[in-house]
């Protein structure tokens, strides 16, 4: 992970180009929160990342 303490001990996952690594179902009211919490977890991820909004509601991190 980018900017994580410690040492890393072994891989966690094998993730492919374009694969979904987190997905968010939020309400509209909570919208911009969980875009903005995407696009920080996004930071610890040694890929680069970029969020896609699915349905105006659903965040999806890929």
């Amino acid at each position: 992970m980018r900017h994580a303490f410690g040492k890393a001990v072994s891989t966690a996952a094998r993730v492919k180009s374009g694969q979904k690594l987190i997905t968010v179902s939020v309400e509209g009211s909570n919208f911009d929160d969980a875009k903005e919490a995407l696009r920080r977890a996004s930071y610890k991820f040694p890929t680069p990342c970029r969020i896609v909004t699915d349905k105006g509601e659903n965040l999806v991190a890929a």
